[in-house]
């Protein structure tokens, strides 16, 4: 309790007398020990006794002369516990006061004081940033602290989150710190509790540059002047829970996290930037520059320049685990599913001191053939070895003839490995012909080759007799 000192005029006063009762009737105030304390006057005004009295009389004396006239502040503050019992309570004042210093006498007035049972409220629910408690706020920037605060009776409060029915606070506190902000619009309910009663208050604070989880467009579209995040955007044609139109054209540049379009996906005058397209019937066609991450289009990919331009690119489809055909002859066809590179190895031989000869050969149509050879050299010395490899670029779709032999004169035969390198997810479908089912075949050929060089009576080189021997294998 404070009482303020006050005058209408000239007035003297040298000391002041409080009487306040104490107990627990509905006609005392305080119902323990009382504190007085005087205020203004540069600390002239000293209490008679420091000790706590019953029924409570508090006596304050001016020390200094110069302070009896009044005008200056001055204010008594009696503090301690009020009691529970509805009422209302009167405190005595006694003042030894007059006009001038000389004419002081004893005075005495009273002023009561109303007490009620304390009110169950729950007020002031705000929110500030941890730094400035003094500055309500309700427009937040993603990912910065929000404090939030209140006022309250309640003996025990909840914090809830909009969607979540688990407290995301409860406790006696009445602030709570969000530390690693917030990434949307959003609405906090508090529940304060008192015994059986419990009262609510709400607050909801936006975003200025919020991360959407899910957005939904209605018929009029989407218009935004600024720069927009988006976690995810999905524009479809009445597919599922997809709405909105069947395109997606920004004037200027296009950035998302995940966009799935229907139709078609482009950015008028500047870049696509998007961390992963999955574009569903139509194409993908960018004018400017593409930036993603990951790109996916199940129809077709149009563009100018396809480059990288800091980071990796990587367009490379599942290394094999293994060559998809092997051995010392075998022949077969086969069709790339996708795009990659045919990687054909001869090895050289397990005995570089005896003769080996062995090509490879792919056939892409009856006019273009591409021929690699491999084995040993016995002219540049023994133990030399003459390995190759042969890498071919395929397209998706394109069918091929694969032949790898060894020839009918070797010493030793050297093994011959036909590996597919897939660009995406795609891989080979053949049907492969392995040689060693037809061993008769193969020596028929070359008993055919060698049949012609006695019959002309010169030795062929060993790579054509090779090629007419595979020649032979197709018929």
């Amino acid at each position: 309790m404070t009482v303020v000192v006050t005058t209408d005029g000239t007035v003297y006063c040298d000391r002041i007398t409080f009487l306040v009762p104490i107990g627990t009737a509905a006609t005392d105030l305080f119902d323990g020990p009382v504190h007085a304390s005087a205020f203004g006057g540069d600390g002239v005004w000293l209490p008679e006794t420091a000790r706590v009295q019953t029924p409570g009389s508090f006596a304050f004396t001016c020390t200094n002369s110069a302070y009896y006239r009044m005008g200056y502040p001055l204010k008594f503050v009696l503090s301690g516990t009020v009691n529970d019992t509805a009422g209302t309570a009167t405190i005595g004042i006694r003042d030894n006061s007059g006009d001038t210093d000389e004419d002081m006498t004893p005075r005495a007035g009273d002023v009561t004081a109303a007490k009620s049972a304390p009110q169950f409220t729950l007020t002031n629910f705000y929110a500030t940033k941890p730094e400035n408690h003094s500055t309500p706020i309700s427009d937040f920037n993603a990912d910065v602290k929000v404090r939030l605060a209140w006022e309250s009776t309640g003996t025990y409060f909840r914090l809830y989150q909009a969607g979540d029915p688990t407290p995301v606070y409860e406790g006696s506190g009445t602030t709570w710190t969000i530390d690693g902000g917030l990434t949307r619009d959003t609405t906090f309910v508090l529940a304060a509790q008192q015994a059986d009663a419990t009262l609510y208050d709400s607050i909801s604070l936006t975003v200025s540059d919020p991360t959407l989880d899910r957005l939904t467009v209605g018929e009029n579209g989407l218009t935004v002047g600024g720069y927009t995040r988006l976690a995810d955007v999905r524009f479809g044609g009445g597919s599922g829970d997809s709405v909105g139109a069947t395109t997606v054209t920004a004037t200027e540049n296009l950035h998302a996290g995940t966009a799935t379009v229907l139709g078609d996906l482009s950015a008028q005058h500047g870049n696509v930037a998007v961390t992963a397209v999955t574009d569903t019937f139509a194409g993908v066609q960018v004018k400017g520059l593409a930036n993603a991450d990951a790109l996916l289009s199940s129809y077709a990919l149009v563009a100018k320049e396809f480059y990288a331009l800091t980071a990796t690119m990587n367009i490379m489809g599942t290394y094999p685990t293994g060559p998809y055909a092997s051995g010392y002859n075998f022949s077969g066809t086969a069709v790339a599913t996708t795009d990659g590179f045919l990687v054909f190895v001869i090895n050289g031989a397990s005995q570089p001191d005896l003769r080996c000869f062995a090509y490879a050969r792919i056939d892409f149509s009856p006019t273009v053939s591409v021929w690699s050879q491999g084995g040993t050299v016995n002219s540049h010395g023994r133990n030399y070895n003459n390995p190759s490899t042969m890498t071919l670029p395929i397209k998706a779709g394109s069918s091929f003839t694969y032949t790898f032999s060894n020839n009918g004169d070797n010493e030793v035969n050297t093994v011959g490995q036909l590996y597919f390198f897939p660009f995406g997810a795609g891989q080979l479908e053949a049907n492969p012909q392995q040689s060693s089912s037809r061993p008769g075949r193969e020596q028929t050929a070359q008993t055919f080759v060698r049949t012609l060089e006695n019959g002309f009576g010169t030795a062929l080189p060993d790579d054509t007799r090779a090629a007419l021997t595979a020649l032979l294998l197709e018929l």
